[in-house]
């Protein structure tokens, strides 16, 4: 069997796997999983009062938490006697009614601690947090489409370099047949 044969043949079956890799990279590039595939909607709360989020709407579940008295909590919704949160990627509960003392030793509510901030103040700090969110969010999002168009371009060099390399070969043992 000539010698040129055999190369075209390789270089032929070498240039087929690489667009079969290309493409599947390319595939790859294209649908990868969102960062925001799954969004949560809600409100950052600040209780004035140290309270304990619960991996389960129960007193007797597991505490995933204690936050501090002004510590931000992320609250998606109310259910029942409970708040849900959410925090590092999952689900929490804070019990509503939980009994707190406050500096002055008088014992209230976590609702009724929660009813005596200022509503204005709080609000404005709310939107203030929500917007600082949508900034990273955004942030967040342009950085991926980034990385994701970047190892897109290399696929794509990768392959155009690996054609040229193999039409190049091609050409110059055309040009050159092996004389036997």
């Amino acid at each position: 069997m000539d010698i040129t044969k055999i190369i075209n043949k390789t270089s032929c079956i070498t240039f087929k796997i690489i667009s079969v890799v290309a493409i599947v990279l390319l595939i790859l590039c294209c649908y990868s999983k969102s960062a925001y595939a799954d969004s949560i909607s809600g409100d950052v709360h600040n209780f004035d009062v140290q309270v304990n989020a619960y991996e389960e709407p129960d007193l007797n579940s597991v505490v995933v938490h204690t936050f501090a008295a002004g510590d931000p909590v992320f609250i998606t919704s109310e259910e029942d006697d409970w708040y849900v949160g959410y925090y590092k990627s999952q689900y929490i509960y804070i019990y509503k009614y939980a009994t707190v003392t406050d500096a002055a030793g008088d014992a209230t509510t976590l609702l009724s601690a929660s009813e005596a901030v200022d509503k204005d103040a709080l609000s404005n700090e709310f939107k203030n947090a929500e917007t600082q969110e949508k900034q990273a969010l955004e942030d967040y999002e342009h950085q991926q489409v980034q990385k994701r168009n970047k190892y897109i371009w290399i696929a794509v060099i990768v392959t155009i370099a690996a054609a040229l390399v193999i039409i190049s070969v091609l050409k110059a043992l055309k040009k050159y047949p092996d004389n036997e």
